[in-house]
């Protein structure tokens, strides 16, 4: 049933995106991939006689003489670099006799970016066929991102600054910056080894080791106003609310909660810290709320509870803190809860507005400015929504994600570049204003699993399964 395929990808995806080994049971034969493995590669692309397959022929191919021929394999070659397939590339350039250029095309992912739009029109066009009012929600926004930078603006380049590999003993799931400028140098890192970390990043020396949970610890969330609480999510099906105070030896447990039934994957605070969600992959979304205490203490209570048809694997709040975008999977709608009533409204994530498919919503990140919301897919895409029209602006492609990964995403604070993992362990950064990839940032040797930019500094953390925290900042020459 469709029940049982998206509770087993659930299984397989989480297993994978932890490195924890999934029961027996729950397997099933792993289906057909989309992945492209290029020493076992047996896809053949077949343009003007090239073949990736077979050996070079002894006889060569004639040059390229059609401007389509040649625009079609540019189109191939910029595929098969996005991808890292430098070895077929090469072998596409000698049998075409059409070297490579980088900036053939101002964007990165054209060969996807058709595909998809193809697949648009075929749904459209059989809507039309059937009768059905197709509108083309899509608007040009394009002009509200781009920015006022000249000409000779640099884009922004990052390299490493420094390695944290003493933090914790088994996979790095998840990281985030204290947003408070007194602690403007810490940074939390959680792991499947059960533990969170709280440590300067300059010094590399560790502030507190928090030890509650009894599972991998998949999502830390620092409280927006008070600056000594931290919420984290955890695999045991429990969320912790922690107190930081400086004055205890130990950072105590405040509230730990259990209304879930399966891993708690994620948790979002209200920009006001009112309320804070949390999703699960038993299907629901929490939401709690602040409640007066007759001590002054700080508390939470349940608030409400919403039920999805599939896991649900990401939640953040709208500007307002009104609203909360839930992602559950297998769903072509984005979910909007209304906090205070608990009422819920959809967003189709479809650019001609029907019902489907097309992909899975793996993490999502509202702009900085409010305007525009951010979702990584399961397609080895990421698109950028406009939250008033709930209209598709542009989509980013080079980085490899498929349905059993969990990569994460995030936006620069000033909303001019976008961020994402890779399962080729790297961590890709896109110009909005060009959708272009800018930075391919390499150096964990396994998956990158979390991912965090400073709200007030230019430096990028990243946590893997390489079991180490790395810290990214400007090139010599931008600082």
């Amino acid at each position: 049933t469709c029940e049982e395929r998206a509770n087993n990808i659930t299984a397989l995806s989480l297993a994978q995106s932890t490195g924890i080994q999934a029961s027996q049971s729950s397997r099933r034969p792993t289906p057909a991939r989309t992945d492209f493995d290029e020493s076992t590669m047996s896809v053949s692309v077949s343009l003007s006689g090239f073949d990736a397959t077979k050996k070079k022929s002894a006889d060569p191919a004639p040059p390229i003489t059609s401007l389509d021929n040649a625009e079609a394999i540019t189109l191939v070659q910029q595929f098969l670099n996005d991808l890292g397939f430098q070895k077929t590339l090469k072998c596409l350039e000698e049998e075409s006799h059409h070297p490579f250029k980088p900036h053939a095309f101002e964007r990165s992912g054209e060969l996807l970016r058709m595909l998809n739009e193809y697949r648009s029109m075929r749904r459209a066009m059989h809507d039309l066929e059937n009768g059905t009012d197709v509108t083309n929600a899509v608007d040009d926004l394009s002009a509200m991102l781009i920015s006022t930078e000249t000409p000779e603006t640099k884009d922004l380049s990052l390299e490493p600054l420094k390695v944290l590999s003493e933090l914790h003993s088994s996979n790095v799931l998840a990281v985030a910056f204290s947003p408070h400028t007194e602690q403007s140098q810490w940074v939390v890192s959680a792991s499947s080894d059960h533990s969170i970390c709280i440590s300067n990043y300059e010094t590399g020396k560790v502030i507190r080791r928090l030890d509650g949970h009894s599972a991998g610890v998949l999502s830390v969330a620092w409280h927006p106003i008070h600056k000594n609480i931290l919420l984290s999510t955890s695999m045991d099906r429990t969320h912790i609310l922690w107190n930081l105070e400086p004055g205890l030896l130990e950072s105590e447990i405040m509230q730990q909660f259990t209304d879930h039934d399966k891993y708690v994957v994620s948790a979002t605070w209200s920009p006001s810290g009112e309320y804070f969600c949390t999703a699960s992959y038993d299907k629901k979304v929490n939401i709690y709320r602040l409640v007066a205490s007759d001590s002054g203490e700080i508390k939470y209570e349940k608030h409400g509870s919403v039920t999805f048809l599939q896991a649900v694997e990401a939640v953040c709040f709208d500007k307002s803190g009104r609203y909360v975008y839930c992602a559950p999977r297998e769903d072509y709608q984005l979910h909007l809860i209304h906090v205070e009533s608990v009422e819920r409204s959809t967003m189709n994530m479809n650019s001609t507005g029907d019902k489907h498919i097309s992909f899975t919503v793996l993490d999502m990140k509202v702009s900085p400015d409010g305007k525009f919301i951010l979702v990584q897919t399961d397609r080895d895409r990421l698109i950028i929504f406009h939250l008033d029209t709930q209209s598709e602006v542009c989509s980013f492609y080079g980085a490899r994600n498929d349905m059993y990964s969990r990569p994460r995403i995030i936006w620069h604070p000033s909303g001019k570049y976008v961020f994402g993992t890779s399962q080729n362990n790297s961590i890709y950064m896109w110009k909005v204003s060009s959708q272009r990839i800018v930075a391919q940032l390499t150096g964990h040797t396994k998956l990158p699993r979390g991912l965090a930019y400073h709200p007030s500094r230019e430096l990028l953390a990243t946590g893997s399964f390489d079991q180490t925290v790395r810290l990214w900042g400007p090139t010599s020459e931008q600082q």
